[in-house]
């Protein structure tokens, strides 16, 4: 199978990002005429000025083979029967990730912005390109005078490489029996399970390889049943109607996932800033405020990555097929409904570093002032809380309040300035509470068909048969995601594959 609408693959992970020709900008605050659908480029440790395109054409791509064992047991019990599945699958997910640099930059970064050296960041110090960035690159300042940590990217990276896994998807088996088998047709019931033998969520890529059912245990049951609506004089030529549909529940299951923060899509690739409560050398207005930022940098989905309860309540497998027997040869033309409804997830967070320590959204704000007279840096407790990975918060600062040393002198913005530089009282720190665990639903359509051949059967009751079939497979379901101009995602994002596949099919049945 391949996929063949790269389109909604990419609305389902970029939503509104996505630009013209479906593309993402990144440029920096100082690029003029910038977009407000642009990324940042601050944050990622490149220049204000820097721009350039990100350019996606996600594919999937499964090999798969198929075994299946039908074991009929009217011998023992009339119309009963047992199948057994185990398909194995290679499967290549490629983003097709490239990046064109517009412009590389040549600003160095402003003194106090992220560092507390007076001459700030230089031009060579900062990253290249946003690729490094999403690929766990980060910068070591030469003047790195407080020996600052800043931290690269260690979830969610987003590279150029395809991502590959060979797994048994699961095994799978039905028991079911015909209530009714006559002339006319046929009616039964069947339970069905899977056991996991695939892979599950573990966030280290973006675009990771999923073999199989996200290691759910499944469980539930089904319908199945056949119309034979026409028949021939001499019982060689039939045509009948089968209807086929089963119904599980996708057990609950520990995922490691990366989050975004509620309405701020894509906010695991921004900046956030470590805090500390032990206030050093710094006052807003007259009083010391909460909380001081601790030196040190992290993208926010190394925050935001965390081990979840996944569990879906049901899944849905529907088959409607005509099916045509011309002596030897038959012929199967069908649609297929699936559908899955909204994954239930739970935080499990006793390890969550937005637990155990204290960070804030840095945004566009500088993060050291200069004392009057002398220079010497002083870290701020400066945070953005509206900010977004468009742009820093509109208003600026949360609760702006003139920053002063611990001898109330004033905090300047720039060295040798004249500017009076403010920081929060009181800071708006990040919470659990604050990451958006939005799940996702699927819904999609295929038609297929197939045509078979059965040889005739062998003096010791074996009877081959061989086959070849197509498929094509649509995706429902909406684009959507928040940006700057579009109104907030539902709880719940629509997100499946369209596909085209075929196969060949051989086997024997005996008794």
């Amino acid at each position: 199978t391949r996929s063949f609408n790269s389109n909604d693959i990419q609305h389902c992970l970029f939503g509104n990002s996505l630009q013209q020709c479906n593309h993402i900008v990144v440029s920096g605050s100082d690029v003029a005429g910038r977009s407000k659908q642009d990324w940042l480029a601050d944050y990622f440790y490149l220049p204000t000025d820097f721009q350039s395109i990100l350019a996606f054409n996600p594919v999937i791509d499964n090999f798969i083979i198929d075994p299946t064992v039908y074991f009929g047991l009217d011998e023992w019990i009339k119309g009963m029967y047992f199948t057994l599945y185990f398909p194995i699958v290679h499967s290549r997910w490629d983003l097709q990730f490239q990046e064109r640099v517009i412009s590389a930059g040549v600003a160095n970064d402003v003194p106090g912005s992220v560092t507390a050296d007076v001459t700030g960041l230089p031009r060579q110090d900062l990253l290249n390109n946003f690729t490094e960035y999403a690929n766990g690159q980060t910068i070591a300042p030469v003047n790195n005078v407080d020996n600052i940590i800043f931290g690269g990217l260690e979830y969610a990276l987003i590279r150029s490489q395809k991502n590959i896994k060979t797994r048994v998807a699961d095994i799978r088996a039905t028991m079911g029996i015909d209530i009714i088998n006559n002339d006319t047709g046929r009616f039964g019931l069947y339970l069905e399970g899977a056991a996991p033998t695939g892979n599950k969520p573990e966030a280290c890529y973006l675009f990771e390889a999923i073999v199989g059912n996200n290691f759910h245990w499944e469980f539930g049951f089904g319908i199945s049943g056949q119309y034979n609506f026409w028949c021939s004089a001499d019982e060689n030529h039939n045509t009948s109607l089968i209807i086929q549909g089963s119904f599980t529940h996708l057990f609950g299951k520990q995922h490691i996932r990366t989050y975004d923060l509620i309405d701020k899509p894509l906010s695991r690739y921004m900046l956030a800033q470590r805090m500390t409560d032990k206030v050093t050398n710094l006052l807003a207005d007259t009083q010391a405020p909460g909380y001081q930022f601790a030196d040190e940098y992290a993208p926010l989905a190394n925050l935001t990555t965390m081990p979840v309860d996944v569990k879906i309540a049901l899944q849905a497998d529907i088959v409607c097929m005509l099916h045509y027997t011309n002596s030897c040869w038959n012929v199967d033309l069908g649609y297929n409904f699936w559908a899955r409804s909204c994954e239930r997830i739970d935080a499990i967070a006793e390890d969550s570093r937005l637990r155990r320590e204290s960070w804030a959204l840095k945004g566009d704000a500088s993060l050291f002032g200069f004392t009057q007279g002398t220079n010497a840096p002083v870290a701020l407790s400066s945070t953005q809380s509206n900010a977004a990975i468009y742009a820093g918060a509109p208003g600026g600062i949360d609760n702006p309040k003139l920053a002063f040393n611990g001898g109330s002198i004033p905090l300047l913005q720039e060295p040798n300035g004249v500017d009076q530089i403010s920081t929060s009282a009181p800071v708006v720190l990040l919470s659990l509470d604050d990451v958006s665990l939005v799940g996702t639903r699927g819904m999609s359509s295929t038609v297929f068909a197939h045509i078979n051949f059965n040889f005739d059967e062998q003096e010791n009751t074996w009877k081959p048969f061989i086959g070849i079939g197509g498929q094509a497979e649509f995706a429902h379901g909406g684009k959507c995601h928040s940006s700057p101009t579009c109104k907030p995602c539902p709880p719940c994002l629509p997100c499946a594959v369209s596909q085209w596949g075929f196969w060949i099919k051989g086997g024997a049945s005996f008794n």
